[in-house]
């Protein structure tokens, strides 16, 4: 199966979303938001809490937030090690 630019699509949505986080340690939801849109998937942000909730990412606190990323209001995630491991 491919998808519009012609590329296979061999992994569905939440692999696929595995995949692009494994990339750095820290992710804002906006950041997820956004490879959802560019990916065709309007599900990233409610996998991204599927992921969290099966222990792949850490929700980090507004405190934690703020010092990664500055002064917002969005929520931040944090990829943990065990994840970024069982992807290799």
């Amino acid at each position: 199966m491919t998808d519009l630019n012609g590329k296979e699509t061999l992994m569905n949505a939440k692999e696929n979303l595995k995949s692009f986080l494994s990339s750095k340690k820290y992710w804002r939801t906006s950041e997820i938001i956004k490879f959802g849109a560019d990916n065709f998937s309007n599900r990233a942000d409610r996998n991204a809490r599927v992921l969290r909730s099966e222990g792949f990412l850490k929700r980090l606190s507004l405190e934690e937030t703020k010092k990664i990323f500055g002064n917002t209001k969005e929520q931040g995630y944090e990829v943990l090690g065990n994840f970024r491991e069982s992807l290799f």
